[in-house]
């Protein structure tokens, strides 16, 4: 199978350059954990990864906004990254969408309220906390749709859908699920899609609470 072309956007390959430091310190990380050189006790790499200070986790380098009008070469830049992540055996990707007709349109995707919330609607759109605690239950339906100890990658398509409030819900559930304080729990998280197009129908778009 001959390896995906690369993308035609210079700011996009600029990007995928930039994401690989953060794949190899990621993988440098698991490997050392996995031969017991973080603390014998630990069975999270991603809590080990982040109090130690290991890699740049405390950086903004691993999370990236992947935006451009449709057509450009978006989807081209996830499917190398999970090439690569699969070839090198760094983990998994998971790729998401806010709606379900985006999610028809992508290659093994889902929800981000059927992957973090069990499909509940009721995600709020005002601030408001979320459980302190997630529930067993929560925790194995979040298992039957990824890999929870090979989880390295989180893509959110179709972003101009997502409001400020609920990208705080889903860096605080990601936290809740995977046991880790780091943003994100822990996750290299890419943000893509065209602020131009479709914004959020309630509370303040991303872009203006910048």
């Amino acid at each position: 199978q001959p390896p995906p072309q690369p993308p035609r956007n210079l700011e996009q390959r600029h990007l995928g350059q930039s994401v690989m430091p953060a794949l190899v310190s990621i993988q440098v990380a698991r490997r050392r954990f996995a031969a017991q050189q973080y603390k014998p006790s630990s069975t999270n790499w991603r809590k080990e990864y982040w109090d130690e200070g290991r890699g740049d986790y405390k950086n903004n380098n691993h999370r990236f906004l992947l935006s451009d009008a449709a057509g450009t070469g978006k989807t081209q830049v996830i499917k190398v990254i999970n090439r690569v992540l699969q070839e090198r055996r760094i983990g998994t990707l998971a790729l998401s969408a806010y709606t379900g007709a985006a999610v028809v349109q992508l290659e093994n995707a889902m929800t981000l309220l059927t992957l973090l919330f069990g499909g509940d609607i009721k995600i709020p759109h005002r601030q408001q906390h979320l459980p302190q605690e997630v529930s067993e239950e929560e925790r194995t339906r979040f298992a039957r749709y990824v890999d929870v100890e090979q989880l390295v990658v989180l893509v959110i398509d179709e972003i101009s859908f997502i409001n400020a409030t609920t990208l705080q819900h889903i860096d605080t559930r990601l936290r809740q699920l995977l046991d880790c304080e780091a943003p994100f729990g822990g996750l290299m998280v890419i943000l893509a899609g065209d602020f131009h197009q479709k914004p959020t129908t309630n509370g303040v778009p991303m872009h203006k609470a910048l």
